[in-house]
């Protein structure tokens, strides 16, 4: 909860993270942007959000563009309160836009945490409206899992398989 809360270390700990994941990966491309998914309650970036601090960082780091003013949303309900998946999909669906025409090769867009991808889905069908050649790139920090779903087929949710290293970065302050 801490990086929901916007609070600095779980932001610095989530940037390292991402940070070090993403510099093992050759994705081929040359011109790249980050984007910030929007919150349920906002209809355009907002700059403190915990999703834009962590793509503003990303980028710093990348030395790429961190695209705050590229997407636009209809107002929607908060997703978390939403149980039955076909629901939450239909609830985001049609509710991004991009008006911007970009010139890059690929967009990664930042979430905090998914469930099914309804949002990232919804945000790539955005920016693919205006910008076809463009690849779109959705990472997120977590997946929210169904506890009832993985009890019922007798599987546990759990954090035990993270390595101590990645948990410790959490708690240390950058």
């Amino acid at each position: 909860m801490a990086f929901k809360n916007n609070d600095p270390h779980a932001i610095a700990g989530a940037i390292s993270v991402f940070s070090r994941a993403l510099h093992l990966i050759d994705f081929g491309y040359k011109y790249i942007a980050f984007t910030p998914a929007l919150h349920s309650g906002d209809v355009k970036c907002d700059t403190n959000s915990n999703t834009t601090q962590l793509c503003a960082g990303l980028a710093e780091k990348f030395k790429v563009q961190c695209l705050t003013n590229i997407l636009a949303k209809g107002r929607h309900k908060k997703l978390h309160t939403i149980t039955k998946g076909v629901e939450r999909d239909a609830e985001v669906a049609g509710k991004y836009e991009c008006s911007s025409q970009m010139n890059f090769d690929c967009v990664f867009v930042f979430d905090d945490f998914t469930t099914r991808g309804a949002t990232i889905t919804e945000i790539a069908r955005a920016i693919k409206h205006n910008n076809r050649k463009t690849d779109i790139i959705g990472v997120v920090l977590g997946k929210n899992e169904n506890r009832g779903f993985a009890a019922h087929n007798d599987v546990s949710v759990s954090n035990d398989h993270l390595p101590n290293r990645w948990l410790n970065l959490w708690d240390r302050q950058l």
